[in-house]
């Protein structure tokens, strides 16, 4: 019985049932995005942006 050659992309699908929807918990680690930085502290990320009260005209 020929074996099949399993390739990266075939590893990062997500195998689906009978259905078509997805098995949790059946798919193997992604190979192709391993090595991700940890997210940063709350208080150690850049501020994208503040509201002020003076961003909002009053309300009549």
């Amino acid at each position: 019985m020929p074996q099949k050659n399993i390739t990266l992309a075939d590893k990062a699908e997500t195998p689906t049932g009978p259905l078509g929807d997805a098995l949790p918990d059946r798919e193997e680690a992604d190979p192709r995005t391993s090595g991700g930085q940890p997210p940063e502290p709350v208080e150690d990320r850049p501020n994208v942006g503040q509201v002020k009260p003076e961003d909002y005209p009053d309300q009549a």
